[in-house]
C-alpha cells in the first residue's frame, strides 16, 4: 500500500494534507485532509500489505474499523491511494443481477449507475455464481506497465499484459479505465469519484458494460451482429450493414408494411444451438431506443447494398462468411478471437439463409424481400 503517483504528504500546522501535482491534477485527483487520528490509520494502512493486514492491525489497537473504512473510502475518491497488487476477481456482493443473451451478469456498484434499459434485463440476486461480474471501483486503478497494445484508437486504447486486459479511455470524462481478466469473469471499471451523479456517468458505465459483456459472450461463442431485426412468423429476420446501409430504414419498411414488430434496432446477439439459431435480447441498441428481452429463432440475415433498383442475390457461401464477421460487433481484437469469430460465422452460414438485398428507402425493396423469405420457408 502507497501513496498514489503524483501525491505529495505535506505536514502543515496541525494537519496532514496530501497534495496531488502533475499528472494527478489532469487527472482531477483532490487533495485531502487528515487530522491526527486520521494520520495514525493511514500510517498503519501504510505499513501493511494489504487492507485486509491493516484492518486487524487496527483492530487489535482497538481503533474503530468504521474509521478506518471512511478513510479508505476517503483516499480512493481522491485519487490518492495506490494499491501496488495485480487486479482480483472482486468478492464484493453483487448489488444487481441481469439476465442477458442468456448469461447471468452480477453488477457491484450504487444501482444509480444503472442505465434505464438494464432495468427490463433485471432479476433476482443470488448466490450462485454468476458468468461476469461488473464492478465500479472508485480512485484509480492498480499500477501496469504499457503491456501488449491491441487497439489503439482516439476514444479507446486496448492494453494487454499478462492475464489482463486494460481498456482505457483517454475522452472520457468520468470513467477512465477498465480492467478485465481474459477469462472474461470480471470487469473492475475504475471512476476516480464515485459521488458523481449526472447521465453522463451511466452513459459511460453502460458503453463499458457494453464491451465487457460482448468479450464474455464471445468467448461463450454468442456474437453480437450490427443488425437490426423484424419479428416476422416467430422468427428474427436481420438487416445488416455499414452504418448508414439503410438498416433502420429496412426494418421501418417492414413495420409499416406489414405491421411487423423490431426486434432490436441496433445490435443483435446471435447463437447456435442443437436446434438451431437464435437472436437474444439486448439492453445496448444504439440510439434507435428499440430492444426488448427474450430469445426467439434467427430466420435469415439479409446483407444490404444501396441501390437505385431493388433485387435479391445469394452471394457465395464464402462471401456470406466473410460479410458476417465483418458486422460482429464483438471483439476480434486478437488473431485467436479472430479464428474463434470466424469458425462461428462459418457455422452459422451452414445453419440459416443468407441473402443480399440492393435496395432503396421504398416499400418495394420491403415487399421483393418479403417473398424471398416466403418461397423459401
Amino acid at each position: 500500500m502507497d501513496i498514489a503517483k503524483n501525491f505529495l504528504r505535506k505536514k502543515c500546522g496541525e494537519y496532514t494534507y496530501l497534495l496531488p501535482y502533475g499528472q494527478a491534477v489532469v487527472e482531477q485527483g483532490r487533495s485531502v485532509k487528515l487530522d491526527a487520528h486520521a494520520t495514525h490509520l493511514l500510517d498503519v494502512l501504510l505499513e501493511a500489505k494489504n487492507v485486509e493486514e491493516a484492518t486487524q492491525s487496527l483492530l487489535s489497537q482497538g481503533e474503530m474499523e468504521a474509521d478506518f473504512r471512511h478513510l479508505i473510502a476517503t483516499l480512493e475518491q481522491a485519487g490518492a491511494l495506490s494499491v501496488d497488487e495485480e487486479p482480483q476477481l472482486s468478492v464484493r456482493e453483487e448489488t444487481m443481477r441481469f439476465s442477458i443473451g442468456g448469461r447471468r451478469i452480477s453488477f457491484v456498484g450504487a444501482p444509480r449507475y444503472v442505465a434505464r434499459e438494464l432495468l427490463d434485463f433485471c432479476v433476482e440476486t443470488s448466490e450462485d455464481a454468476p458468468d461476469g461480474r461488473f464492478v465500479l471501483c472508485g480512485g484509480n486503478p492498480p499500477h501496469h506497465g504499457m503491456g501488449e497494445v491491441l487497439v489503439h484508437h482516439e476514444d479507446l486504447l486496448i492494453l494487454r499484459e499478462d492475464a489482463w486486459l486494460y481498456y482505457l479511455y483517454p475522452n472520457h470524462r468520468y470513467l477512465r479505465e477498465m480492467v478485465m481478466d481474459v477469462d472474461g469473469q470480471v470487469a473492475n471499471a475504475y471512476l476516480p469519484f464515485l459521488d458523481e451523479d449526472t447521465p453522463a456517468v451511466t452513459a459511460e458505465i453502460f458503453l463499458a458494460m457494453r464491451q465487457a459483456f460482448f468479450y464474455g459472450a464471445a468467448l461463450a461463442n454468442r456474437y453480437a451482429i450490427h443488425s437490426a431485426s423484424v419479428l416476422y412468423e416467430g422468427k428474427a429476420y436481420l438487416f445488416s450493414g455499414p452504418s448508414g446501409m439503410g438498416k433502420s430504414t429496412q426494418a421501418n419498411l417492414w413495420k409499416q408494411c406489414f405491421g411487423t414488430e423490431i426486434f432490436n434496432g441496433d445490435v443483435n446477439l446471435v447463437s447456435i444451438e442443437a436446434d438451431g439459431a437464435y437472436v437474444w435480447g439486448l439492453p445496448w441498441n444504439g440510439t434507435s431506443g428499440i430492444y426488448r428481452d427474450g430469445r426467439v429463432p434467427l430466420g435469415g440475415i439479409i446483407y444490404l447494398r444501396q441501390s437505385l433498383e431493388n433485387q435479391v442475390e445469394v452471394p457465395d457461401a464464402g462471401d456470406l462468411v466473410v460479410a458476417t464477421v465483418q458486422r460482429l460487433i464483438s471483439p476480434t481484437y486478437t488473431e485467436g478471437l479472430y479464428q474463434k469469430a470466424f469458425s462461428f460465422a462459418k457455422q452459422l452460414q451452414g445453419k440459416i439463409p443468407m441473402w443480399r438485398l440492393y435496395c432503396n428507402p421504398t416499400p418495394q425493396a420491403a415487399e421483393i424481400m418479403k417473398e424471398c423469405i416466403d418461397e423459401y420457408r
